[in-house]
């Protein structure tokens, strides 16, 4: 399917989940020093948490990951998230894929702004990375289904709120998948080389 790849969407949290662990592990070994607490036990906890390998596996991760990109909740963080990850470095198609999607965005957004201007209804957009963007009309009465203005297609009645999409939307998610396919690809390759050199430090004697 298009759209960001489910292999790189694991590898993105799994990252994520690496990186914060490590940060813990790091603070802990912090915090049990500063006790300076002799049990055995705490001692050799002490002792694993300060391995060398975690802080060179951590650099390695800040080279090739974004220092900023943390855990997201809502599918339009997720995707931003995953959109941005990984660092550009020299990679010019990588750029230009991104200031594609920002710029793809940018439309959608002010497409809503359009919408709401024109038509006297409440309208919000929402986003779920199978059907793209997408928009929200608050509904007041069961008529507002059938009084919509033709421009809104797709639409799908829910409990509070109408579900719809227009022409423009439509061919604008199009254009977005594809953005972010580009993205995912470049992005995919990035982290499967950093993966090999988090292997390889495992694996050092």
């Amino acid at each position: 399917s298009r759209g960001l790849g489910d292999v790189y969407k694991r590898q993105v949290n799994y990252i994520l989940v690496l990186k914060k662990t490590i940060f813990t592990s790091q603070k802990l070994s912090e915090i049990l020093k500063e006790c300076n607490i002799q049990t055995t036990l705490l001692k050799e906890i002490t002792h694993t948490l300060d391995n060398s390998t975690l802080l060179v596996i951590l650099n390695l991760i800040n080279k090739n990951i974004n220092e900023d990109c943390v855990w997201a909740n809502t599918n339009l963080e997720l995707q931003k998230q995953r959109s941005y990850a990984v660092k550009s470095g020299s990679n010019g198609l990588l750029k230009a894929s991104r200031e594609v999607y920002k710029s793809i965005t940018h439309e959608i957004l002010k497409e809503v702004k359009k919408l709401n201007g024109r038509y006297d209804i409440e309208i919000d957009y929402a986003y779920e990375a199978r059907r793209g963007f997408y928009l929200k009309i608050k509904k007041t009465t069961d008529s507002d289904f059938d009084d919509l203005p033709p421009i809104f297609i797709n639409r799908s009645s829910k409990k509070v709120c109408i579900e719809c999409s227009t022409i423009e939307l439509v061919k604008a998610n199009v254009r977005l998948r594809d953005a972010l396919f580009q993205i995912s690809s470049l992005s995919e390759q990035v982290l499967n080389d950093l993966f090999q050199e988090i292997k390889k430090e495992n694996m050092s004697p």
